[in-house]
């Protein structure tokens, strides 16, 4: 596959495997992931098994694979991480990304597929600042017929109208099938069922991680900064469910005053008690969701401004 590719630069490097930039001989540029590992090898080939099952404007596209690579459609604008840190998100720029996100979440979702591993980092953008969803190597299907991947101990992987016509994620704690019990993902974004290594759902630990993005991109850092440890009192009242003292000291700590209507988002997605936890469904229909969100133009002026600013640090 890469043999009659030029390799133009490195985009990336983890444990597991290297991303690099290719261009073919039509000239067009891909992103080739390189598994260099055991572990590697069977991230690629759980990757490679989910991503024959998507196909959705919002996810990064397989084009090619061998044993161990994995071709994929290049994001030039890079990930959300570095745009977020350069400037915290207005709730209208935010809202534009957590709509695609959403639809993202419930379309895999339906396919019976969790991500598992979603952070700032696996959110690409296209050359129009468009949302593209990545790095499915910790994925697994939602059913313990086809769930049987080998991924046994914790590894951290490196339309704008929210559709609601979906079936609800349905409570499948009856349900034996339906039950994961792989610690995976990054820790900051992992839900406390994982961290706490109990059998989880796939689709309850997908809407923990959007919470934590979407608090991510609204203030810059995360909730907290060091999830699992009864040291961080940030943590510790979001798991006591402490919210009222929980969203008083963070204002008084960050000067930014948050609407009703995203604390109450923010306190449901990030509910430690999964079967508590809001429901796609329920984000969807959240008032917060529906506030107003930026034109197409709003929101290429404010990406490249802080594309701008991150590129000159």
């Amino acid at each position: 596959m890469i043999e009659n590719m030029k390799k133009l630069k490195q985009l990336g490097t983890g444990k597991t495997s290297d991303v690099f930039l290719y261009q073919n001989n039509q000239g067009q540029k891909l992103a080739v992931k390189q598994f260099k590992s055991e572990i590697g090898k069977q991230i690629h080939d759980q990757e490679v098994s989910i991503l024959c099952e998507l196909d959705h404007p919002n996810i990064i596209s397989m084009v090619s694979h061998t044993s161990d690579n994995i071709a994929f459609e290049f994001a030039s604008s890079g990930d959300i991480f570095d745009y977020a840190l350069s400037k915290p998100f207005e709730p209208e720029l935010a809202r534009y990304y957590m709509i695609q996100l959403i639809n993202v979440l419930d379309y895999i979702h339906q396919q019976n597929i969790c991500h598992r591993d979603l952070k700032l980092e696996n959110l690409f953008l296209d050359e129009n600042f468009q949302l593209k969803v990545g790095d499915f190597g910790l994925s697994s299907f939602l059913n313990s017929a086809s769930s049987q991947n080998t991924l046994s101990k914790q590894v951290s992987s490196e339309e704008m109208s929210l559709n609601t016509s979906s079936t609800e994620c349905s409570d499948a704690s009856s349900d034996e099938s339906h039950w994961l019990y792989e610690s995976v993902g990054t820790e900051t974004y992992m839900a406390p069922e994982l961290i706490n290594k109990q059998r989880y759902l796939g689709e309850q630990v997908d809407i923990f991680a959007f919470g934590v993005i979407l608090f991510s991109l609204i203030h810059g850092f995360p909730p907290y900064q060091r999830i699992a440890h009864i040291s961080d009192p940030f943590y510790r009242l979001l798991i006591e469910k402490k919210y009222a003292k929980y969203w008083t000291i963070l204002e008084k700590k960050t000067h930014i005053k948050c609407e009703s209507s995203f604390i109450d988002l923010m306190n449901k997605l990030l509910e430690p008690n999964p079967q508590k936890r809001i429901t796609l469904e329920e984000i969807k229909c959240h008032p917060w969701m529906h506030g107003e969100i930026c034109s197409q133009e709003e929101l290429v002026q404010s990406m490249k401004l802080r594309q701008a600013a991150f590129a000159k640090n």
